[in-house]
């Protein structure tokens, strides 16, 4: 590809030439591109390496949904309950078992030796009469996403999740999230991360057209020819934030999914916090003060929703809340509730968030936690 580059890019090239899998091929391909060369020049050199990763990818997605067909996939399943689905991950003997335990009110097998947890185990969170499905899985270990100890099996039920819970050891949190962190990262789940905000879709016009030029930081036609090399000759591309090789190269990578993640710190209060982004929640817990309310308004936050109450004019509050994701309108709640009220809604009075009780406010409006919405028809 170039010769200006560094013994350690040149040792994993070497690898790439020999790699005769597909796996192999982009592992090696990944370590290049963390050996490529930082200057202008390289960039090139990146984007090559970026486009061949991307085919690779896709490459072996296809042929695990061919093999999921034959029967050959991953067969381990949860079927979701509630609200949302998290799910309860980390290393042997962290302590899972015993969270899972305290704010479920379930008593499954704890003890001092790996491997306690076989198989999924499930419970449900009590959260203001809303329940919340909490997934205690199987321990992680280096060379779960390579399919060690049933690793594929568990990680594709975290793919499926709503969010994820990452138990660490205080005495050993950084190797612990060091562990899992790769292991997610390797089976294309990125933690406190949104995708990027770039759109790209193929049209029957001629020729690449792109709205918000302004977001480039790379040149035009080194954009252009990235897209041509990945079968994109004619497409609409949207950008709305600043676009590099690895971000778009990452938005056209259909196996990744994003999760909001929270860390809990077992046997003891952390000094400092693992780098999980800057999204990410962070709390100690101690099995001798388990808090359980205050960890199911934890796990409800994670889930990034909201509860609100809704209410007939005249009458009480429901008792019950309805949830609904965060950045929901009236009208999304509207629409949970029946289709009639959306058809002939006239106007919704809110109590909580608004400026003053029962004020009317507009389709529109954007609920918070703990409103009470009347509606109107």
């Amino acid at each position: 590809m170039t010769t200006n580059v560094s013994i350690e890019f040149a040792n994993a090239q070497a690898k790439y030439d020999q790699a005769r899998t597909p796996t192999e091929k982009l592992a090696a391909l990944e370590e290049m591109k963390s050996h490529a060369p930082q200057h202008k020049g390289g960039e090139a050199l990146k984007g090559e390496i970026n486009s061949k990763i991307a085919k690779l990818k896709l490459e072996l997605e296809k042929d695990k949904k061919q093999a999921a067909k034959r029967g050959g996939g991953p067969t381990l399943s949860v079927k979701k309950d509630g609200v949302g689905q998290l799910v309860l991950v980390g290393l042997p003997n962290v302590g899972k078992s015993t969270f899972f335990n305290a704010v479920t009110g379930l008593s499954t097998p704890v003890g001092d030796w790996e491997f306690t947890t076989s198989k999924p185990e499930i419970g449900m969170v009590d959260f203001k009469g809303a329940k919340i499905q909490l997934v205690d899985l199987p321990p992680i270990v280096e060379g779960s996403s390579e399919g060690k100890v049933n690793g594929k099996e568990i990680l594709s039920v975290v793919r499926n999740a709503d969010a994820i819970i990452i138990m660490v050891n205080v005495s050993t949190q950084d190797e612990d999230w060091r562990i899992i962190s790769t292991e997610l990262k390797n089976s294309g789940i990125l933690l406190n991360r949104k995708k990027p905000n770039i759109k790209i879709t193929a049209t029957t016009f001629p020729g690449i057209s792109i709205t918000g030029k302004e977001f480039l930081k790379i040149p035009m036609e080194q954009f252009v020819n990235f897209l041509k090399t990945m079968g994109m000759h004619n497409a609409q591309v949207i950008l709305q934030e600043n676009t590099t090789l690895d971000t778009v190269t990452e938005a056209l990578d259909e196996t990744l999914v994003y999760k909001r993640t929270m860390i809990v710190y077992n046997k003891g209060r952390p000094t400092k916090r693992v780098d999980a982004g800057e999204s990410a929640m962070h709390i100690a817990w101690d099995v001798n003060n388990p808090r359980p309310q205050e960890m199911a308004d934890k796990l409800f936050e994670v889930l990034d929703k909201v509860y609100v109450y809704t209410k007939k004019p005249g009458q009480e509050a429901a008792k019950l809340p309805l949830v609904v994701p965060k950045g929901a309108t009236v009208l999304d709640v509207a629409t949970q509730v029946h289709k009639d009220i959306v058809q002939n809604l006239k106007y919704a009075k809110i109590w909580g968030s608004a400026k003053f009780e029962g004020q009317r406010v507009a389709k529109d409006y954007i609920v918070q936690n703990g409103d009470v919405i009347e509606f109107n028809w």
